[in-house]
């Protein structure tokens, strides 16, 4: 999945638009494979560096992109054209590498507020779960909102998706 997130800009200086692919390792081990086309550019990609240091080699192939492999889970962002400093934050991919959950929980529990895979934009802004509740973020949620829960008890929030409010 890849979406079009705003993001806090670099060192506070207000939000910006930042690109993001998220996902996931199979739960018995092995590499996820991301394969990386920048469209619409002027000139062909010079050079791409992933961080944080000591991350995969990627492998750039000029006007046709450039390629990674990821094996292990982390959060890493790609960089373009030498461009490898703070304020790389407000253009660099996002990529999410979370291993496989092994029991999510599931969408017709009761107790469950589950977002699945999507952009999901809450009505008003704001999840106000019960108690003995749990919010699950599936692979691949983004949800527009926050969390409220006050004078309740025994919630957890979990799940490899991302919870994303201004």
């Amino acid at each position: 999945f890849v979406y079009l997130a705003t993001v806090p800009g670099a060192l506070g200086n207000g939000l910006t638009n930042a690109s993001f692919v998220h996902v996931t390792l199979p739960a018995k081990g092995g590499a996820a494979s991301v394969r990386i086309v920048v469209k619409n550019r002027s000139a062909p990609i010079a050079s791409a560096g992933l961080r944080p240091r000591g991350s995969p080699e990627v492998h750039v192939d000029g006007a046709a992109g450039l390629s990674l492999e990821i094996s292990n889970a982390g959060h890493y962002i790609l960089e373009l054209d030498g461009s490898f400093n703070a304020t790389t934050l407000n253009t660099g991919l996002m990529i999410f590498v979370d291993a496989e959950e092994l029991s999510p929980p599931s969408a017709a529990d009761d107790s469950v507020v589950y977002f699945g895979a999507g952009v999901h934009e809450v009505p008003g802004g704001l999840i106000v779960p019960g108690s003995d509740t749990t919010v699950y973020l599936a692979v691949g949620a983004v949800v527009l909102a926050k969390i409220a829960a006050t004078e309740v008890h025994n919630v957890t929030v979990r799940g490899p998706g991302i919870l994303a409010a201004e």
